[in-house]
């Protein structure tokens, strides 16, 4: 028959020392885990701020056509077809820089 192996730490690894260890190593986990958190967090709150440029900018044109259509311009005034393009364009800027703030962040 065998004799049973048994394991001896080294006299360093005491429980004191293995608790302290495990402390460590979780509250850095904890650390690392709030840094995330608030990485996603600013991400999300810059991507509210351009949606929130955005939602104004698009107030703004929306202002525009109103007056357009209710004739409240002058005549000849005609910049539907260019606002609008414009108005696609600065959606598309916004949503591609806000989508990769977001990414950056995350």
């Amino acid at each position: 028959m065998k004799a049973q192996e048994i394991y001896v730490p080294p006299a360093d690894d005491t429980p004191e020392r293995l608790l302290a260890d495990i402390r460590t190593a979780t509250e850095s986990l904890r650390a690392e885990r709030r840094l995330r958190i608030g990485n996603i967090v600013r991400a999300v709150d810059e991507v509210n701020g351009a949606i929130d440029a955005q939602q104004a900018k698009l107030s703004g044109a929306i202002g525009e056509i109103e007056a357009i259509l209710s004739g409240a311009l002058p005549a000849g005034f005609e910049p539907t077809t260019q606002l609008l393009a414009d108005i696609e364009q600065e959606e598309e800027a916004i949503d591609a820089a806000a989508s990769e703030k977001f990414l950056r962040k995350v």
